[in-house]
């Protein structure tokens, strides 16, 4: 889990998303009552080829 200050965080509220918010905002919610499951994870899959796809 990133919980850099400067990393961003989407969550949902009432099927709608919101953010980003950074990691210190996203705490204050979840304190506040905010369910853990309304959390929406991102991921940015990058691959480079590989020796073998270079022909």
């Amino acid at each position: 889990m990133n919980t850099s200050p400067t990393s961003s965080w989407f969550y949902a509220e009432n099927q709608e998303r919101k953010g980003p918010v950074a990691f210190t905002t996203l705490q204050s919610l979840l304190s506040q009552g905010l369910p853990a499951s309304s959390l929406v994870w991102t991921c940015l899959l990058y691959t480079s080829p590989s020796p073998r796809d270079r022909g």
